[in-house]
């Protein structure tokens, strides 16, 4: 009986302790899954907030590179307000100079009529000679007949310029109209001219502009020794005083 007692008085304190330890674990096990249910979603969050900073990196990434470029822009309009506000002052010159060249285009015809057979046929003779075949017979053959043609024509405007006359002046060449012409006809011309060069100026041009001297084989033989050929180039100097009378015969009769 003693120990039924003992029992009794054993259970009646270790029965609430035992019921205090069962609840205790079944809230412990309700918290530890509410815990876990929270770090899940603290998880959830912390993924999402990393995803959110990398599309906030991008963003300022794309932002910066935006006002890069805005003010690359922004300083290509000033460029170009100012590259208009600049070529407006020249639309006045360029329409002047279109309405020339729809001008200069209808007097092209007449223009080229002169100076295709300039190109073809005046390399032999003498300056007077090819101003007054140029400038009044052809010039007044065109004028004749209607053909319309530049006023005044001339045979330098159209077929050098003035760059070109300074690089050959430049270079040796004089600056008279004769030796204009002579590099007009020796740089663009299928025949080479005729140079009456007694100071060797023409000379000078070997590298750009070789002038050539038209063989003259009706001369008698000994006034000009011809220098070697070199391609379609010959170069021919007189060895005697004679030979200019005897030029001008041959310019004369045509013997």
């Amino acid at each position: 009986m003693t120990a039924v007692d003992r029992y009794c008085e054993v259970f009646k304190e270790v029965k609430p302790k035992r019921d205090r330890v069962a609840q205790l674990e079944r809230d412990f096990m309700l918290a530890k899954r509410e815990l876990d249910k929270i770090n899940g979603e603290l998880a959830k969050l912390e993924r999402e907030l990393s995803v959110l900073n990398a599309r906030y990196e991008e963003a300022m990434l794309e932002k910066q590179q935006l006002e890069e470029e805005t003010g690359i822009m922004e300083r290509r309009l000033l460029a170009a307000d100012k590259l208009i506000g600049g070529l407006s002052s020249e639309n006045e010159r360029w329409t002047v100079e279109l309405k020339d060249l729809r001008e200069q285009r209808v007097r092209l015809l007449g223009d080229c009529l002169i100076c295709a057979p300039f190109l073809a046929y005046v390399g032999a003779f003498s300056w007077e000679y090819r101003d007054r075949l140029v400038y009044q017979m052809w010039q007044n053959a065109i004028v004749q007949r209607g053909i319309p043609m530049s006023q005044p024509f001339r045979v330098e405007q159209m077929l050098t310029s003035e760059v070109e006359i300074s690089k050959w002046t430049a270079e040796g060449l004089p600056p008279d109209e004769l030796s204009t012409q002579n590099g007009i006809l020796t740089t663009q011309a299928s025949r080479f001219p005729l140079c009456i060069d007694p100071q060797q100026q023409v000379l000078q041009l070997h590298h750009r502009c070789r002038v050539l001297v038209k063989q003259l084989a009706r001369i008698p033989a000994g006034i000009i020794e011809a220098a070697p050929r070199k391609g379609n180039s010959r170069q021919v100097v007189h060895t005697r005083a004679s030979f200019t009378k005897q030029y001008n015969l041959v310019l004369a009769n045509g013997r």
